[in-house]
């Protein structure tokens, strides 16, 4: 008797030596799924994806090391203020739960994992000042911190559709992008000018079957969203959506 369990205690740290062994062989540095990036300079950048996976390069993306990984969760977005200080947000591995907000102000050494989070997947976060952030995802969840990420408060987005995307121009002035859910949805454009205290939608859209992921603007008239579909869009003065 004595002896099977000796040989057994033996299989199980043998399983547990073999198991630690394996290693990505290719793609390098990982093949879990990859969602975002970010550089706050231009040798300094992050990557972040499924898994808890937290990538970073200090020589312009030439060489990645992995700094984070093999986590039950779903990074979807990063942004960094400096080198140093920067927040991803994410979900649990389904993607639709089990908000997450991780935080660093040591280059990704270590990641504070912030609580009394919403049990709703986020799926995007901005910075427009070091201080000011913030973060939108599942059933118009908009989050807003004023102290670099160590809390935040939730906001009253007046919408229940997932929010992909966001993008500020200064602290007060911002745009959310997102759908009615997932799949077969409209287009939904959300803009905020007092720090996110109220959204209006803008309902001159024409919307689009998809939703959509992103949007970008180069100054205060003129911006772009672009569709799960596909489609990319132009937002002009005039309000009026034309898609090319």
């Amino acid at each position: 008797m004595k002896k099977i369990t000796l040989l057994f205690i033996t299989l199980i740290s043998l399983i547990g030596f073999v198991k630690a062994q394996w290693q990505w062989q290719n793609p390098l540095p990982t093949g879990n799924e990859l969602r975002s990036v970010n550089f706050p300079d231009t040798e300094t950048g992050y990557i972040v994806g499924y898994y808890g996976t937290i990538l970073k390069t200090t020589d312009a993306g030439n060489h990645w090391q992995i700094i984070r990984d093999n986590e039950a969760e779903r990074l979807l977005s990063v942004d960094f203020t400096d080198t140093l200080s920067g927040v991803a947000v994410g979900s649990d591995l389904l993607g639709i739960g089990g908000g997450k907000i991780l935080r660093t102000t040591d280059g990704g050494v270590n990641w504070i994992d912030i609580p009394n989070i919403p049990d709703l997947g986020l799926f995007t976060v901005k910075f427009p000042t070091p201080t000011i952030g913030y973060a939108a995802g599942n059933s118009g969840t908009i989050l807003k911190t004023t102290d670099a990420g160590e809390t935040w408060v939730q906001l009253n987005s007046n919408t229940t559709a997932y929010l992909y995307s966001l993008f500020f121009l200064n602290e007060d002035t911002g745009y959310v992008a997102g759908g009615d859910g997932a799949g077969g949805d409209q287009g939904k454009l959300f803009r905020t000018i007092d720090g996110g205290q109220t959204w209006e939608q803008i309902t001159t859209i024409t919307p689009l079957w998809g939703g959509f992921a992103s949007v970008f603007f180069t100054d205060f008239n003129t911006g772009y969203v672009g569709s799960t579909n596909g489609a990319i869009s132009d937002f002009l003065t005039s309000r009026t959506l034309i898609c090319r």
